[in-house]
């Protein structure tokens, strides 16, 4: 993929190639969802655990309230799949690891125009945006890094000890029994399950730029929750 920074800011972004940018979207997600992707407010939101505080080891379960659109109904027992954003503190972590201002307008795009129907995900190609807005909505950043990931790094590490003990950690095989020895695929990624950001933050050499991060990263997935609600109950939000 080709990435293509314009020199300008979101508000210099007409109305017109915003409101084509969310159409491209909306489409996309239909797509997905088998045209039954809609979008609605929500309405409420808030914690369960430990009277809304959550639990010192970060689990937390949320009661959330959605404001369904005309027309738009379900079953007991359906699932919600939702297309969300990405915190705002790690959007702005990679942006500041690869240098990139949060309000650079960029433009993806891939490298072959054939192969643009066949990209996945909801990213509007070759549409100028936020560099924010791209990482916010568009792409998965915290997974734990993959094995290809970490053999991309390795490409871009300048240090040559950094780049060995990378494609150490890239390859498939592993000594036997070493999978809990300190330094493997297992015990640096899996077990703390660190993310692209994370591993990044270990291998400091590594030359990774914003132009990199659409190729590294996979595009961003929706996430399916079970309604508790019933169809049958009051009217309003669900």
């Amino acid at each position: 993929e080709v990435l293509v920074a314009d020199g300008l800011t979101p508000a210099q972004v007409c109305d017109a190639v915003k409101a084509d940018s969310l159409l491209h979207a909306q489409e996309k997600a239909q797509a997905l969802f088998a045209k039954k992707a809609f979008k609605a407010e929500v309405v409420a939101n808030r914690e369960l655990l430990n009277g809304g505080a959550g639990t010192a080891d970060g689990r937390s379960t949320r009661h959330v309230e959605v404001k369904l659109p005309d027309g738009v109904t379900y079953k007991a027992g359906d699932h919600l799949g939702v297309v969300a954003a990405n915190p705002e503190a790690v959007v702005l972590a990679y942006l500041a690891r690869v240098a990139m201002r949060a309000d650079a307008v960029v433009r993806v795009a891939t490298a072959d125009p054939a192969d643009a129907e066949q990209h996945p995900g909801f990213l509007p190609l070759s549409k100028p945006m936020a560099a924010f807005t791209a990482l916010s909505y568009f792409y998965e950043l915290q997974q734990p890094v993959t094995r290809t990931q970490l053999h991309q790094l390795a490409g871009l590490a300048a240090d040559a000890e950094e780049q060995a003990r990378l494609t150490r950690l890239s390859s498939d095989e592993e000594e036997e029994g070493d999978s809990e020895s300190e330094g493997t695929y297992a015990s640096l990624v899996l077990g703390p399950r660190r993310t692209l950001l994370e591993v990044l933050a270990l291998f400091p050499s590594v030359e990774v730029r914003f132009a990199h991060l659409p190729a590294l990263l996979p595009p961003l997935k929706p996430r399916y929750y079970s309604i508790s609600s019933s169809p049958l109950g009051p009217a309003g939000p669900s």
